[in-house]
């Protein structure tokens, strides 16, 4: 009985530790989670127009799109429902779409306003052959349908290129001169 007794002793004093080395990590990834943010929100608040992996204008990827004015965007490939960025005078900044499984958070932001600027320098405006100096590996795609031609240096920053090109595999040397990024999305 008494070896029972403290096996089960060793035990439950073993579980405690256990939990208390798990509490101490959780506290101290939950701070390093909270850090981020907060950083972030540092730099939007002294730059509002600037482009994350994840979010614009204080709006964030998997955050309500609430009150933003619906409207429709058409393409070749159906009409869109869309809801519109605009800053306190009313200029639009782009538009961001549903999410495909929760239409009442965000799935994508497109931005179209050439005040917006990513943590890299990129801007709406800046040329290809500038883009493609800074970021050499970057990838290249058209757009079968629509033609529309992007490059992104990460999985969650496109850049749309003024040149375009139906085909979806394409050679850096196939984009014309002068063609400059028109708009950044972030998915």
């Amino acid at each position: 009985m008494k070896t029972i007794f403290k096996v089960l002793m060793i035990c439950l004093l073993f579980v405690g530790f256990q939990n208390c080395g798990d509490s101490a990590s959780t506290e101290q990834d939950e701070s390093q989670q909270t850090e981020q943010p907060q950083a972030v929100k540092a730099e939007q608040e002294a730059n509002p127009f600037l482009v994350t992996t994840n979010s614009f204008y204080g709006l964030t990827i998997g955050g309500k799109i609430g009150d933003l004015e619906k409207s429709v965007l058409e393409t070749g490939e159906g009409s869109f429902d869309i809801f519109l960025i605009k800053d306190e005078n009313g200029e639009e900044l782009g538009y961001v779409d549903a999410n495909y499984e929760d239409e009442s958070l965000i799935g994508g932001i497109t931005i179209s306003t050439k005040k917006a600027v990513t943590e890299d320098g990129v801007k709406i405006g800046m040329s290809y052959a500038d883009f493609n100096e800074k970021f050499p590996d970057a990838e290249l795609h058209g757009s079968e349908i629509e033609g529309y031609t992007s490059t992104n240096v990460n999985k969650n920053v496109y850049y749309e290129l003024s040149d375009r090109h139906w085909e979806y595999e394409l050679d850096k040397n196939k984009i014309a001169e002068g063609t400059t990024i028109v708009a950044i999305t972030v998915q």
